[in-house]
């Protein structure tokens, strides 16, 4: 019954969040969202409406609220950007303090020039979950509260965001 509802309505909904947010992957995610809940609120439904016309009402609630927290995000980043990026690079520049030679230090730094080059290329809301994680060695569970987004989307973007940089390295 999941998969038929699914096959019925991905189409519907995807648009609908796509012409709130804007984006693919936060309109997938919305969707995905909105599934569960609708899913997990099932006994709630009337039927006063279709189930994809509900479901709908459920994306764009999500997508809505998913787009004001963008923007609390996105006004707060703002205002620690500098102070942030200060620090991740200090972080990223570190590296091991010991060096064997004059060579291996050059290609030491090489590899940390690709690596912050590779990283900065990612999209924000990748870097973001890559760098709290990897960088600040943060659990997801502490990376979804800083974000306000859900452990499933941290871990999805922090899987994208690591087979970018394959990609890209």
């Amino acid at each position: 019954a999941v998969r038929l509802v699914t096959e019925r309505s991905n189409r519907r909904l995807f648009r609908a969040a796509w012409s709130i947010l804007k984006n693919r992957d936060d309109a997938e995610d919305a969707v995905q969202s909105a599934y569960l809940r609708g899913f997990g609120a099932i006994a709630d439904f009337a039927g006063r409406s279709s189930l994809t016309t509900w479901l709908t009402r459920i994306v764009i609630n999500e997508s809505l609220c998913r787009l004001r927290a963008s923007k609390r995000k996105r006004a707060h980043l703002e205002d620690n950007s500098v102070i942030f990026v200060e620090d991740y690079r200090e972080k990223l520049m570190r590296g091991s303090t010991c060096h064997s030679s004059p060579e291996a230090s050059a290609a030491q730094t090489q590899v940390r020039q690709m690596l912050e080059d590779a990283i900065a290329r990612l999209p924000p809301r990748f870097r973001m979950v890559f760098i709290l994680r990897e960088i600040e060695s943060l659990s997801v569970a502490e990376v979804a509260e800083t974000l306000d987004i859900s452990p499933a989307t941290v871990k999805t973007r922090h899987l994208r965001a690591r087979l970018k940089l394959q990609i890209d390295l």
